[in-house]
């Protein structure tokens, strides 16, 4: 059978309902004849395989359309809808995870001695310790409590995402509070019949008024917005969902929900988390106190942890200018949207040696959307979405959507749903280039990652703390001069300066070490959340506690009273106690990007070698082994202490 796309835009809720819930019940009845006829799959080792992999087809699809629409759609009953068939889904998985059938039936195929197939092999070894990880063994009444406690986190976790979707803050300045601030900034942001000027928490706004507005009350003003997100709506859902995934670790005989979600991982257990951000923390708090010093200085406070949260951008942009000679507001203008966005897809072109054609003919599910088709040697190997400006009632970081997971005849498809400054003319913030290059690693990594046998191991399905590794590598084509010279043109036709160039790459040293930090703190803080056993939260103020403690420990600048930024920590919801991996993911993005820095960025051999053997791999074995086998060694600190003493 030919290849095609399965993913289809439907005409309203009514249309999506019965779409979903026919997928629903073919799923269920797939389960059904598991559960009801074990013996079938006596003589054919591979009929359990293959009825599962039926049903994951089904399954994972279901959920890819429930959390793409329940983020981006733009009408609310076709939201509301999303909601109810993520829950459906995820009932399932529940109910697949509990059948001793199942698990008896993929045993049995597995210790046949009839499967040669390696991949098959590791993906049945995989699936039988998740099995016996989530309770397949326990008593039916037990098992029971089980699926309850498990619908009532996705419940939770959805109604966490929602709140923060639908929370978007706002302060309102006086003209001048927008001293500093990029001429096309203020012209998007005309004063008011009350006089005053609307600043909103959407990134757009966010990210250029922290970096450049010279008025520190107005930097406050929306930093303390942006951190009280979510305040108060999710704090009794955040209480009920980590007091539910402590329950379900027990019930599993885990001390605490951090050793049950990481014990698949390379990590291992929470210690191990704990010792692993111990260890970060330890390698760069030489380099913190440097960064911090630094800020203190061109800020005029008395001591490096005097400088307060709100100011910290704006004072890394004065580092930069002052220390490294670069003007982050003037390198602006070499980054209009519509030249970044046709740069980063031409050079990601270049690298993989593919194309990307648009296709206007596609339906997609907002006029903002525009979808693409990758193609390598004339042969079509999946489809993607951008989804890039801010709306209401949308998601509202920056994120890679996994549609479909491309398997046998099913092309793989997915989005990139991100919230970058509106119009083809409109400037980006650097950052912003990076996190573009960022998601589209992402995204890449899942299209590449499509074309397995089996579509659970298809797909980003490999371990969760190397998911990050591909896209933060992919960020150093944002500070290549080749890559940035093929898109960096001002509106006036001028290409972006060689020596705006060398300040741009110059100027990435300051605030490094802050960066971490930032992000160790919050990873502490994601492990603490869910090690209940030791760090007990009695009520919604613990959570704040927590909070602080990490800040105040691991964090490069005091925690900010009054706020409540946990309340607004996306990555507690899909993430739990895993924002580590960020972390764990740089360590290898570094040490994956020095073989590019030694042979060329779009050295042809490495990059075919590195889609090849990483990227390609999916869920078909352990990050640890593709990656030494792209590396001819394992994975070391030395490329992250390198980065540190740079």
């Amino acid at each position: 059978m030919p290849p095609r796309y399965d993913f289809e835009i439907f005409s309203d809720a009514s249309d999506y309902r019965k779409r979903w819930t026919s997928a629903a019940d073919e799923a269920r009845s797939i389960l059904g004849h598991i559960e009801s006829s074990p013996d079938s799959f006596q003589k054919d080792p591979e009929a359990i395989l293959e009825s599962l992999n039926a049903f994951w087809v089904l399954v994972l699809a279901g959920v890819g359309d429930a959390t793409l629409f329940g983020s981006v759609h733009p009408d609310e009953d076709v939201r509301e809808e999303a909601q109810k068939s993520e829950t459906e889904f995820k009932k399932l998985i529940t109910e697949l995870g509990m059948s001793k059938s199942a698990y008896e039936a993929v045993n049995a195929s597995q210790t046949s001695g009839r499967i040669q197939d390696d991949i098959t092999h590791f993906w049945m070894d995989k699936m039988l310790k998740e099995y016996r990880r989530e309770g397949v063994d326990k008593d039916d009444a037990t098992k029971e409590t089980i699926k309850r406690i498990k619908e009532e986190i996705d419940s939770l976790k959805t109604q966490f995402d929602k709140n923060l979707a639908q929370d978007s803050r706002e302060i309102f300045v006086d003209p001048e509070q927008l001293d500093g601030l990029p001429e096309d900034f203020i012209k998007r942001h005309p004063v008011g019949t009350d006089g005053k000027v609307k600043i909103t928490t959407n990134r757009p706004d966010l990210i250029p008024f922290l970096n450049y507005s010279r008025d520190s009350k107005a930097r406050e003003a929306l930093y303390r917005a942006n951190a009280n997100r979510g305040y108060p709506q999710n704090g009794q859902v955040m209480l009920d969902l980590f007091t539910k995934r402590q329950e379900l670790a027990s019930l599993l005989g885990f001390a605490n929900h951090a050793d049950h979600r990481l014990e698949p991982e390379m990590v291992e257990n929470g210690t191990n988390a704990q010792d692993f951000i111990d260890r970060i923390d330890s390698l760069s708090r030489e380099r913190l106190n440097r960064d911090l010093e630094e800020l203190a200085e061109v800020g005029g406070y008395a001591e490096p942890k005097a400088v307060p949260a709100w100011d910290a951008q704006y004072l890394a942009i004065k580092v930069q200018n002052t220390k490294y000679g670069f003007d982050a507001s003037s390198a602006r203008q070499y980054f209009p949207f519509g030249r970044v966005r046709d740069g980063v897809l031409a050079s990601m072109e270049k690298l993989f040696n593919v194309k990307f054609e648009k296709r206007t003919d596609v339906p997609v599910w907002h006029e903002d959307v525009v979808a693409y088709e990758l193609l390598a040697q004339g042969r079509v190997l999946g489809r993607f979405y951008l989804d890039l400006h801010p709306r209401d009632n949308k998601y509202k970081h920056a994120g890679m959507f996994t549609i479909r997971c491309g398997s046998r005849d099913i092309l793989p498809e997915a989005s990139l749903v991100c919230n970058f400054v509106q119009g083809e003319d409109a400037l980006m913030e650097h950052v912003n280039v990076k996190t573009f290059f960022h998601e589209f690693g992402h995204l890449l990594h899942h299209i590449f990652a499509s074309g397995q046998r089996w579509t659970k191991i298809a797909g980003i399905s490999c371990d969760w703390d190397f998911i990050e590794a591909p896209s933060q590598m992919l960020e150093e084509w944002a500070y290549d001069p080749e890559t940035l010279k093929s898109f960096a043109v001002s509106a006036q036709g001028q290409t972006i300066p060689d020596e705006v160039i060398r300040g741009l790459g110059q100027s990435r040293r300051a605030g490094r070490a802050s960066t971490i930090a930032k992000s160790i703190s919050l990873a502490a803080l994601a492990l603490r959340l869910h090690q209940l056993d030791k760090y007990p939260l009695d009520s919604i103020d613990d959570i704040d506690k927590s909070t602080q403690i990490c800040v105040d420990r691991y964090g490069p600048h005091k925690y900010v009273p009054d706020t409540h930024q946990a309340f607004q920590f996306t990555h507690l919801s899909a993430y739990s106690a895993a924002y580590y991996c960020y972390r764990w993911s740089q360590v290898i993005s570094l040490d994956l990007f020095t073989q590019f820095a030694e042979k060329g960025l779009y050295d042809p051999s490495t990059a075919q070698r590195y889609r090849k053997t990483v990227l390609s791999a999916g869920g078909q074995d352990r990050a640890k082994n593709f990656v030494a086998e792209f590396l001819g060694r394992p994975h070391s600190f030395d490329a992250l202490l390198a980065y540190l003493n740079d």
